[in-house]
């Protein structure tokens, strides 16, 4: 089993499946958050020193950092966050997206350092 930690940006709120943004604003959102996240994975696997896994099955976690505590739907985090996993996919890390079990998203307060911590779990049977 390989663990591998990104750490990103938290999404824009454009990438909300609740935001009524403007088609154009939307994609530019998602096409910034991809490659965020495939640029991330890369540099996780660039650390193990190993090729690119390609894992077929994976788990994957999300922990939200905030700066603001406050409540927030953990549903709509997580889907706010597919083009992070579309990214993940484009590194190499994953070989398709399609078979991620998604353990539920942790939500937590950082004052000073809001991020997304995303970790990506082997899950070979």
């Amino acid at each position: 089993m390989s663990d591998y930690t990104l750490v990103l940006s938290l999404p824009s709120p454009a990438l909300s499946p609740n935001c009524r943004a403007h088609y154009m604003t939307k994609a530019r959102a998602v096409k910034a958050y991809r490659e965020e996240a495939r640029i991330q994975a890369l540099k996780a696997i660039r650390v193990t020193r190993r090729p690119a896994p390609k894992m077929v099955e994976a788990k994957v976690g999300a922990t939200f950092f905030f700066a603001l505590e406050r409540r927030r739907d953990p549903d709509n985090l997580l889907a706010s966050i597919k083009s992070a996993f579309d990214g993940i996919v484009d590194s190499g890390m994953l070989a398709d997206d399609n078979k991620l079990t998604h353990l539920p998203a942790q939500i937590g307060v950082d004052r000073y350092y809001p991020r997304l911590v995303i970790t990506v779990t082997d899950d070979k049977r």
